[in-house]
């Protein structure tokens, strides 16, 4: 299976692992991109998803949603996830006419709920052969008799 790309706009290293580990089973790819000029990724990736920060103080990431949704990730689902922001804010942002698909609090989030949103979100597909849980065989060594 190839790759999906999900752009990450988002300099939280631990929150990167984790969307990482719990997608790249998936076949999912997690592209981090911080700078002024993330969102050009958009285009030149075809991504399946976009994940954008919105932190306290700046909250610069409502801004960044606002220019990737009136332009370059106008079709593309727009996830807005926070570690500080209240959430109350949110969930006025989620009543403006033009707002996220989905919006994760990272204070509270559980992996059954971050799989589960952005199963809801992007269809996460079936495991690829490399995020099989096998389980790992231990075989003792055993004398093997030549004779038939």
């Amino acid at each position: 299976m190839s790759q999906r790309p999900i752009l990450l706009i988002d300099p939280d290293r631990d929150f990167h692992a984790l969307l990482t580990r719990e997608l790249g089973p998936y076949g999912f790819t997690i592209v981090v991109d911080v700078g002024p000029d993330a969102l050009t990724q958009v285009g030149k990736l075809n991504v399946t998803a976009l994940i954008i920060s919105v932190d306290e103080p700046d909250k610069k990431g409502y801004a960044t949603f606002n220019k990737a949704k009136k332009g370059v990730a106008a079709n593309v689902p727009v996830v807005l996830v926070t570690g500080s922001v209240p959430a109350d804010a949110f969930a006025a942002h989620r009543k403006l006419k033009v707002h996220a698909d989905e919006y994760l609090d990272k204070r509270e989030l559980s992996t059954a709920e971050l799989l589960g949103k952005l199963d809801n979100l992007i269809g996460l597909g079936d495991l690829t052969s490399d995020g099989d849980m096998a389980i790992p065989v231990e075989v003792d060594e055993v004398a093997i008799d030549d004779e038939v």
